[in-house]
């Protein structure tokens, strides 16, 4: 689902706001918790859509054409189906963000992707070829601090 997709996105992003700015370290649990607050929050907006579009278009003629100067027709026919996907995205995100094994899943997927950013930030030299060897060292150091971190994830995961 593209949905999900956006979750492991927004988590990852606000894992690397705690990780970045706050200096705080990845924890799974709070990474669950950012997970099914975002599932749950999706969930409201696809279900509020929904209310939404059936009250914008509640009796509206075949042959209306939409308040803007746009041109477009409404197209009643589709209307309920798209007010039933939008309900039904809005009951399977629920369903997800109270599915324990989804919310981990998504989790740790998140926590890698941040993770993975870190590292290939970290990795990219951002000093010149002729860096003091002390700037060499700290490099060398965190890269192995996330190899570690990365490791205990991936143990965690397994």
């Amino acid at each position: 689902m593209i949905a999900l997709s956006g979750v492991r996105l927004s988590v990852k992003n606000r894992i690397l706001v705690r990780v970045l700015r706050d200096g705080v370290d990845v924890d799974l649990d709070w990474c669950r918790a950012a997970v099914g607050a975002e599932l749950h929050t999706l969930a409201q907006e696809s279900a509020d859509g929904a209310v939404r579009l059936a009250a914008q278009f509640a009796g509206k003629r075949p042959d209306a054409m939409a308040d803007d100067d746009s041109g477009t027709r409404y197209e009643p026919d589709r209307l309920p189906r798209r007010e039933q996907l939008l309900r039904m995205l809005a009951a399977r995100l629920q369903a997800l963000a109270t599915d324990d094994a989804a919310v981990r899943e998504l989790a740790v997927a998140s926590r890698a992707a941040a993770l993975d950013d870190v590292l290939i930030a970290r990795a990219n030299p951002r000093h010149r070829h002729d860096a003091s060897a002390e700037l060499a060292r700290e490099r060398e150091s965190s890269i192995a601090r996330l190899r570690a971190d990365l490791d205990a994830l991936a143990e965690a995961a397994g």
